[in-house]
């Protein structure tokens, strides 16, 4: 390299998945940090399994897909990146009907990679054979472009919802509103595999979950993005395939049309450099954010890849939910105060613009939250987070949170004399575990009938398929009804039996059994019975305290005057010991991994008891 030759630096390119998780991770990934390493225990429990489970949705979806289009080319078997681009561009050229496993193009200029799912050819014969208004809305103005290339969509398949439900009356005797198939009649938002090309907009009145799932639509928006770069791109849409409720009766699951340019993001007026509007938000189109979240990460790589600054003055960590399983947790926590609000308050965790538009205003830690002074705090923090129109009362409970912390103080009593806890001369303590990929694999029991109480398990250590779920789920069923039975035939003068448990989940999983089994009469008796004489004793406890860290059966039970006999107690690892009690290679490793599950659940159900208690007691 001869003298005064510049160095042209490599052009910065996301992925679809950079360009919308967290900043920070762009950060580590561009500046000199070495590599990740998981370490965080959380990153790891269960973490196999759901991919395994996920990665098997995803292909179950596709294959679904490519029987019902005999001519798709499914371009997963090519592995080497370049060979399935070019691949990918001739399918596109051909006007392949759907294209599985497509590698788009990168756009250099516009600092782009990426890889959908799928690829969908808009008006395809699909389209022509639904006829009338659905063919119209299938092709659009833009089906064809004006160069005679075809037109392309993203689709996204996601093992997750990305829907809002609508709450309609149950038809069950005395149950709440729950959401229905039937909340939307006509959805021509939604599309079946075999004709996938409706694609009206999402009506507002049902929903995207904008703030869970806002990652999975700013992808879509990336890759149609790129699609427009490659020159086959139309009118901004693209869909998601999800496990919101099937399309057909067959339970084939269902495309979600979202239209790409449509104002749904709220954003802060300030954020997006727009004229201030009287509420100081509002509406972006997810193409608008999704280039400006891109526009962000680019900075922020373009800033530290040099190595000539400070990377933690580009962008600071902030804890989200994301980092439960990211890589660089261990980098990000070393650079957090103990105290940090982010790091300390996760019940009702504030967001992260929230977080940072209270550190730009010195309020950093749980001390520094409990001794603000929130009228002269608000007036200039508001505006700043105006996309969230909840933003004043997140942070009055966030701010009550951190000055019971700072006091010591777990919870408070919002109400005063007695509290009612429903009795009977029989009462059970119930509690459920399950695996990673959600089947119940242990019914664990704690039966007091006024003498010396016991634990009750039934449990598979094995993996689990719908059949072994529900055989387990009937043995312990059919104790329970055999409890209740037996108590009726005792006679007239007692009180009957209740199941007490912390939370809906098991009156949840109750229904969602009987749902899968319909006719089966012992399944429809444990729903009717879960329904009227299960005792929620969350509802009872919400209705009674506010807690600094939460209600959970872990911050309660303790100061009931309960302790986990287990060091690191919760849901997240149980299902860590359960990965290990089937998959250890060590058969004593896999033994005490058996017996840790089983001691955990009797310690819940034991704790449900205790707390029953200390409840009455108040």
């Amino acid at each position: 390299m001869g003298p005064g030759t510049r160095v042209v630096a490599r052009p910065i390119v996301l992925d679809a998945v950079a360009a919308a998780a967290c900043p920070v991770k762009t950060r580590h990934a561009y500046e000199c940090a070495g590599d990740p390493e998981v370490e965080a225990a959380d990153a790891r429990v269960g973490q196999a399994e759901r991919e395994h489970q996920r990665a098997a949705f995803v292909a179950d979806v596709l294959a679904r897909w490519a029987a019902l289009v005999p001519d798709a080319v499914d371009l997963r078997p090519v592995e080497d990146p370049a060979a399935r681009e070019a691949a990918t561009l001739a399918a596109m050229r051909g006007r392949s009907r759907l294209i599985i496993g497509p590698a788009l193009p990168a756009d250099p200029g516009g600092h782009r990679s990426g890889a959908p799912e799928a690829l969908l050819l808009a008006g395809g014969p699909a389209a022509e054979r639904a006829g009338g208004l659905a063919a119209e809305r299938a092709n659009g103005p833009a089906a064809a472009r004006a160069d005679g290339r075809p037109v392309y969509r993203p689709v996204l398949v996601r093992w997750h919802r990305v829907l809002r439900g609508l709450r309609l009356a149950d038809p069950a005797e005395g149950a709440e509103p729950v959401a229905t198939v039937e909340a939307v009649p006509e959805r021509p938002w939604a599309a079946t595999l075999a004709r996938p090309d409706r694609r009206d907009a999402v009506p507002v009145e049902r929903g995207l979950r904008l703030e869970s799932r806002l990652a999975d639509f700013l992808q879509l928006a990336h890759h149609h993005r790129l699609l427009a770069a490659a020159g086959f791109a139309g009118e901004p849409w693209g869909a998601v395939i999800s496990t919101d409720e099937p399309a057909d009766a067959a339970g084939s699951p269902a495309l979600t049309w979202i239209e790409l340019d449509r104002p749904v993001v709220p954003v802060a007026d300030h954020d997006s450099g727009v004229q201030p509007s009287g509420s100081g938000r509002h509406l972006e189109p997810l193409l608008r954010r999704a280039d400006v979240e891109l526009a962000r990460r680019v900075a922020i790589a373009d800033a530290v890849r040099g190595g000539t600054v400070d990377p933690r003055a580009v962008v600071e960590p902030v804890v989200v939910d994301e980092c439960r399983s990211c890589p660089w947790w261990s980098a990000c926590r070393s650079e957090l105060d103990p105290d940090d609000l982010s790091l300390r308050l996760a019940r009702g965790r504030l967001d992260r613009s929230e977080v940072i538009a209270l550190r730009e205003r010195r309020v950093r830690t749980v001390a520094e939250l409990a001794s603000a002074d929130l009228s002269t705090l608000l007036p200039t923090y508001l505006p700043a987070v105006a996309h969230r129109p909840d933003a004043e009362s997140r942070l009055r409970t966030l701010a009550r949170r951190a000055r019971m912390l700072v006091r010591g103080e777990p919870i408070e009593r919002e109400t005063t004399g007695p509290i009612h806890v429903p009795a009977a001369a029989l009462e059970i303590d119930l509690d459920i575990e399950t695996s990673a990929g959600g089947r119940i694999y242990l019914w664990g029991f704690e039966i007091d009938d006024g003498g010396a109480a016991r634990y009750v398990a039934f449990s598979r250590f094995a993996e689990l398929d719908d059949a072994g779920e529900l055989e387990l789920a009937r043995e312990a069923l059919r104790w329970l009804r055999d409890r209740v039975e037996g108590a009726a035939a005792s006679g007239p003068g007692g009180d009957g039996v209740r199941v007490y448990h912390y939370s809906g989940y098991e009156v949840a999983m109750i229904d969602a059994l009987a749902a899968r089994a319909p006719g089966d009469e012992l399944l429809g008796w444990a729903r009717t019975y879960a329904r009227t004489e299960f005792v929620d004793l969350l509802e009872i406890v919400q209705a009674n305290f506010f807690g600094a860290a939460g209600l959970g059966l872990k911050q309660i039970a303790v100061t009931a005057g309960f302790r986990w006999r287990d060091s690191e107690p919760g849901g997240l690892n149980s299902q860590l010991w359960f990965d290990d009690a089937l998959h250890a290679d060590d058969p004593g490793r896999r033994d005490a991994a058996r017996r840790r599950v089983l001691a955990y659940n009797e310690d819940d159900v034991r704790a449900t008891a205790r707390l029953r208690g200390w409840l009455r007691a108040q």
